[in-house]
This record gives C-alpha cells, structure tokens and sequence, in this order.
C-alpha cells in the first residue's frame, strides 16, 4: 500500500511539474 501511496505522489509531483513548466514558456512567451 506504501508503494502505491508512493507512485500517486510521483505522478502528482509530475503533473505539477509539467504543468508549472507550461506555464513558465507561456510567461515567457
């Protein structure tokens, strides 16, 4: 259960990221 709890937390980190990462090429655009 510990692993799993693990990898939904990694793929949130994730999704963050590339989200953020988005965001700063629009700001930057």
């Amino acid at each position: 259960m510990d692993g799993k709890h693990d990898t939904v937390c990694l793929d949130l980190i994730n999704r963050i990221g590339k989200f953020s990462f988005r965001y700063m090429n629009l700001l930057s655009m």
